[in-house]
This record gives structure tokens, C-alpha cells and sequence, in this order.
């Protein structure tokens, strides 16, 4: 939370007004929200419609960016298959909403309607329920004070990070090294990518030795973008004088 204790004194949450109200998300954005109430971010900043959009925007391109991943380690029919039922829709999807982004960048919450697509439509009250009330608006919508509402004691899990070990970090950075790699060269081979310095120099056991190339190839083979039965084909040189 970024609102100092100020600050924050001169809001209401908006799940304490929903409780406050006994009413749930749906009908506190459409009797409230919709009505003129104005939402505020935790760096005390208004709300606007577009925002967010934008924000589920930029966590669907996130999801994109993991699809896209999971495709590197296809190859061939299965990797077609999974653009087309995985990717393809959710560029599609994503396309879909910056038009929608696009039309309302100037809209605010006094006569806006939610849209009609469910997974927006959630994110838009999910938003608003979690976003700050200015108190002066409320009082002019509530006759009695907003009362927090009263929170149980819950477990804490808080999550860590797993801690690699030094065969995880090697494998990890050999992977790295080895898409950048291939981005730019995808007709090099295994036995070629294993020999680059970049994947010798993060393939070195803690005693100073080397992980073994069998070792370093179950690493990256599913990395390799050309990965078809068969020798790699010979380059043909270009023909001079009519002979090669």
C-alpha cells in the first residue's frame, strides 16, 4: 500500500463499503461506480475505465509470452497445433481488446456500462471492488459511517522462490544462451551449439570440470527450432561457370 496514514484516513476501501452496503461487487459498480463514485489507485490517482483495460491488456500479453514459450519446446505438427489452438486465439483476443481500448480512452465512470465479454467484465469489478473511495464522496451516498470489515485470522503463506543449485543455475543459463542463439542461427545444430563459448563457460561443475556434452544436450534439445529426422542438410555453394 502506497497511501501514507494521511492519506489513507481520507478513503474507504471498497470492499468496506460493500459490506458496509451488503451488497456484492456487480451491483456496488452499477448503483456507485457507474453513478459517479470515483475509484482511486493506491497511489491515490483516479481510476479511469481505460486503465483498467490496459491492465488486463498487459496480463494477457504476459500469457502470450508463457504460450510462446511452451511452444519453443515443440517442434514440427504438434508445434503448429499448439499455435493455432493456444496462440493464435489469444492474439486474436488481444487484438479484440485494444480496439476496445482504443474507443474508450477518454470515458469515465459517469454513464460508462461494463462490457459485455465475461473475463473483462470480471476483471472491471474485481478492480473496483479492490480500489479507494474518497470518504466525502461516500458521505454523500452513505448516512452512517463505512465500518471495516472485520477480517479472521488466516494463515500466512508466504511464498519463496526455490533455491537452484549449481547444476539448476548451469542448466538454466545454457538455456538462455542457447535461444538467444538460435534466434539468430536457427540452422545450427546441437553438437555445434554445445561447442559455442557462451554454453562452454556456463556448463563448469563447481570442481572445475565440465558437464558432460550428453549432459548439456539434454539441456537444450528441446530448444533446437529444427528439430527434423535426419543429417542437416549441405549448403550448396554458388554456381560459377556453369559447374559447382
Amino acid at each position: 500500500m502506497i497511501f501514507s496514514e494521511n492519506k489513507m484516513s481520507a478513503y474507504v476501501f471498497g470492499k468496506d463499503l460493500m459490506a458496509s452496503l451488503k451488497i456484492v461487487g456487480f451491483e456496488f459498480v452499477r448503483k456507485y461506480v457507474l453513478k459517479g463514485l470515483t475509484p482511486y489507485t493506491d497511489q491515490a490517482n483516479p481510476y479511469r475505465p481505460a486503465k483498467i483495460v490496459y491492465d488486463f491488456i498487459r496480463r494477457l500479453e504476459q500469457e502470450l509470452a508463457h504460450q510462446d514459450e511452451l511452444a519453443w519446446c515443440l517442434t514440427g505438427l504438434k508445434r503448429e497445433e499448439y499455435i493455432a489452438a493456444h496462440i493464435q486465439p489469444l492474439q486474436e483476443r488481444i487484438q479484440k481488446y485494444r480496439n476496445y481500448f482504443d474507443c474508450i480512452q477518454d470515458f469515465t465512470w459517469s454513464g460508462f456500462g461494463l462490457p459485455h465479454d465475461y473475463d473483462l467484465a470480471f476483471s472491471f469489478i474485481e478492480t473496483l471492488e479492490n480500489s479507494h473511495y474518497l470518504k466525502e464522496e461516500v458521505t454523500r451516498l452513505l448516512p452512517w459511517p463505512v465500518k471495516p470489515a472485520v477480517k479472521t485470522k488466516q494463515s500466512v503463506l508466504v511464498f519463496k522462490p526455490p533455491q537452484l543449485n549449481h547444476s539448476q543455475e548451469c542448466k538454466l543459463k545454457c538455456r538462455q544462451e542457447a535461444r538467444l542463439i538460435w534466434e539468430q542461427d536457427p540452422l545450427l545444430t546441437i553438437a555445434e551449439m554445445i561447442k559455442r563459448p557462451e554454453i562452454i563457460r556456463n556448463s563448469i561443475k563447481l570442481n572445475g570440470t565440465l558437464y558432460s556434452e550428453k549432459t548439456v544436450r539434454q539441456w537444450i534439445k528441446c530448444l533446437w527450432p529444427n528439430r527434423r529426422p535426419g543429417r542437416r542438410p549441405v549448403k550448396k555453394r554458388k554456381q560459377v561457370n556453369g559447374a559447382y
